[in-house]
């Protein structure tokens, strides 16, 4: 598995579903207002809704680690839903498709959080919103940066809540996906993240059932709310992956691409449903949204 990055792996395993996204708007989602560009990668759309939005509430979306936007078709699909709902969205695109796992041009989660508090101040700007009335969903560890800048915060498969845990997720999930740990990819990737969820956010992270990297026993410790989604694997701690995949006759490529990308990155549009139909009703109640799914 050395030479390979998972990230990449599941974005190009999730590249054909898009072709069954319902309506054409999501093909031309990212066209409709490119807002700015600080550099080669880091970029920021805000994308009003066609009609007048009456509802005084918005939607920053984050991608994970080693992909893009346009790739995480979880998040492509809600932005869709949302913007069609009238809601205006903030997409947040690192454009960072990582080649290797010694391949570390990519962003620091501290310089994800930077960048990502510059979108949201932009775009509460640019809408006239209260940051209190903007709800930021963050896939993976996109989810570390959504809690970063949010105080409603949805995080879909995120591994853990915080930098004081998600050193020790690290060590643990190289491991795991590369058999080969690289200290300084781990480094790398942390940098200067510091941050913890604080009194008076609201945070819930959605879990896939079958997504064995999620430490959900670190997010209750905290008082953190878990909702689960999806059938399980019968696989549901690292430790259980680990053993599975050294007794597995299959590639520790092949049995990652069936046993953990898939749930991971919510490919099956059945789970998909249902994990929408979970965070609409969550959002329902405030300030009088409504969203049909």
């Amino acid at each position: 598995m050395i030479g390979f990055n998972p990230f990449v792996i599941f974005s190009i395993y999730c590249m054909d579903a898009f072709s069954s996204l319902e309506g054409q708007e999501s093909e031309s989602l990212l066209d409709r207002r490119y807002l700015t560009q600080t550099d080669d990668k880091k970029r920021c759309y805000i994308i009003r809704p066609v009609n007048n939005c009456r509802k005084q509430i918005g939607a920053v979306l984050i991608h994970g680690h080693g992909t893009n936007f346009e790739n995480t078709i979880v998040l492509r699909e809600l932005a869709t839903r949302l913007w069609i709902s009238g809601v205006p969205i903030c997409i947040v695109d690192f454009d960072e498709i990582v080649k290797t796992y010694n391949d570390l041009d990519f962003y620091s989660l501290a310089e994800r959080g930077e960048f990502a508090k510059c979108a949201m101040d932009q775009f509460c700007s640019d809408s006239k919103l209260s940051s209190e009335n903007v709800w930021v969903f963050g896939h993976s560890i996109g989810g570390l940066t959504a809690i970063q800048i949010g105080k409603y915060v949805i995080c879909i498969n995120t591994p853990v809540p915080n930098s004081s845990s998600f050193g020790q997720f690290l060590s643990e999930t190289e491991k795991i996906m590369f058999d080969n740990p690289n200290p300084e990819f781990s480094k790398k990737l942390l940098g200067d993240y510091h941050v913890c969820v604080t009194e008076g956010m609201r945070v819930v992270n959605f879990c896939h059932r079958a997504d064995f990297a999620i430490n959900k026993g670190v997010w209750i410790a905290q008082g953190l709310e878990v909702v689960e989604f999806g059938e399980s694997s019968g696989i549901t701690t690292l430790d259980e992956a680990d053993s599975a995949i050294n007794a597995s006759k299959m590639s520790r490529f092949k049995w990652l691409l069936k046993n953990y990308y898939r749930y991971h990155n919510v490919v099956s549009s059945k789970d998909r449903e249902e994990l929408f139909g979970m965070i609409f009703q969550r959002m329902s109640p405030h300030n009088g949204l409504h969203i049909n799914y």
